[in-house]
This record gives C-alpha cells, structure tokens and sequence, in this order.
C-alpha cells in the first residue's frame, strides 16, 4: 500500500506531510480507493475511477491536467464544494494565470513532487492567501497516468475546515 510523501519547507503557513490526517478520513478512503484502483501497477488511470463513484465525495475532488512541454498545470474540473469555499470557479484555467510568480511555486510544489516521485502527496495548511486565515485545508494530492508511467493528470482531494480543524458542515 502505497502512502502520501512528506515534502519539507511548503510556504505559506502550509506544510505537506507523509500521510492523510486523521481528521480528514474522506482523504484516507481516497487514498484507499487510488491504491484499489491501482492494482499491482505503480500508477491508476483517470479511467480506472468511475465519475459516478467519485461523486461520493461531495465535490471535493479536482482533476489536474499535466502538460509537460512546456510543464504547465490545468483544472480540469474542480468539484462545487471546492469553487464555493475559494469563491472562484478555475475550471479550464491553467495554474499559472491565476497566481503570481512567487505564490505559483508554492501552489505547484505539491505537483512537482508528484512528478518527481510518482506517489501521493499530502498537505495542509491555512487559507491565508485568500483572505480566510481562519479556515484549513488538508489535501491529497494523487498520480495518474494514462500509459503507466508518465503522470499525466492529478486527482486532488480537498478537505476544509476551521482553525481548530474541525470539518466545516457543507
């Protein structure tokens, strides 16, 4: 069973860490379906997920695109718990229009680890940056490839809540 890496010095009042937090257990069945999904092999397809099942997870998922030359990150999709906490919807919007250049490498740091390593990230953190310090984010940050090798898109699970990290009540 594969577990999420850790990855030190994440800005922002953010930090990732190796494994899904414990208040955060819908992250822990993601994780538990991405390893499912995935077999015997390193890495899981989009195609491998069933959009009906992901629902289950009340709109805290995202898909990324990942293209690679030049590297840039797409939102594919970003499910509505998702839009209605950021108060935006970036869905079709790459990662780099919408922060600025020292914020972008924070955002993607997660990604690039993805990348580098091919397993799940994790990270959490506040929501300092838009405005809403007083709210916590804890995500899962998963690989997928479409050939077996190369990650080609990233499922991203999102869990909100408040300081004390309590889930917020949709």
């Amino acid at each position: 069973m594969t577990t999420a890496t850790k990855v030190p010095g994440y800005t922002d009042g953010r930090e990732m860490r190796e494994t899904p937090l414990v208040d955060a257990p819908f992250l822990e069945e993601l994780l538990a379906l991405w390893n499912a999904r995935r077999g015997e092999r390193s890495l899981p397809a989009r195609r491998d997920f069933d959009a009906v099942e992901l629902m289950r997870f009340g709109g805290r998922i995202a898909l990324i695109d990942v293209e690679h030359e030049p590297k840039r990150y797409r939102f594919r999709l970003i499910g509505s718990r998702m839009t209605e906490v950021l108060g935006r919807d970036s869905t079709g919007r790459y990662v780099d229009e919408l922060y600025d250049d020292d914020f972008y490498q924070t955002a993607v740091g997660p990604y690039e680890r993805v990348l580098r390593d091919r397993r799940p990230v994790t990270s959490h953190g506040n929501m300092k940056r838009m405005g809403k310090e007083f709210l916590r984010f804890h995500s899962l940050d998963l690989p997928l490839s479409s050939d077996g090798e190369r990650v080609d898109m990233i499922m991203k699970g999102t869990e909100f809540g408040a300081l004390e990290d309590r889930p917020i009540k949709a």
